[in-house]
């Protein structure tokens, strides 16, 4: 259709990194000095973070992002490392409880395992200690008892399958499908 205005574009998946509340009432955490405090919400929260909380990131960067001078941020380094909650290692940073304190699920484990795999071989059997060493893969992940619908039992948006059909989501088994892109004319009005 010529002069449509698309209504569903391809998204890049936004990441979101939840920090429990209850960080703030952690013995570890409450003793920390305000710029430990920042580094280590840092580490946990930057967009480099991963979801097993392992990432490369260059000392300029976490310079430039946190304002912390550099000597500064190599003792805190040394202090997170003493207390084994975060180690830096050539060029590589690994938030020891970052995976254990998320929600395990099998989609996360996966996502784990993977990004295990495509370490660098300098770094990759000491962050794969780590894992083991804390537990993580011995987590049953939690599960919803849900009962899962039959094929047969499709949703539509609005009850409608035209306008499904016509390039909106598609909610079947619990998952979305995308089947094309919706389009809206110059008028405004969307007739499918």
């Amino acid at each position: 259709m010529e002069g449509a205005t698309t209504l569903l574009t391809p998204l890049k998946m936004a990441k979101f990194r939840f920090i429990n509340t209850k960080i703030w009432e952690d013995q570890y955490f409450s003793n920390l000095s305000a710029n430990e405090k920042l580094l280590f919400i840092y580490f946990i929260s930057n967009s480099l973070t991963t979801v097993a909380g392992t990432y490369e990131i260059t000392m300029r960067r976490i310079l430039f992002d946190s304002g912390i001078k550099e000597e500064e941020i190599t003792k805190i380094l040394e202090k997170f490392r003493k207390d084994e909650k975060v180690f830096y290692e050539g060029g590589w940073i690994f938030v020891v409880n970052f995976a254990k304190n998320q929600q395990p699920n099998p989609t996360m484990r996966i996502g784990v395992e993977k990004e295990i795999a495509n370490l660098p071989p300098h770094i990759k059997p000491k962050i794969e200690k780590r894992f083991k060493d804390c537990g993580f893969f011995n987590k049953e992940p939690k599960t919803k008892n849900k009962t899962p619908k039959k094929s047969s039992e499709t949703h539509y948006p609005n009850g409608n399958p035209r306008f499904a059909a016509s390039g909106a989501e598609l909610k079947e088994n619990g998952r979305l499908k995308y089947l094309g892109q919706a389009t809206l004319p110059k008028n405004g009005v969307f007739n499918p």
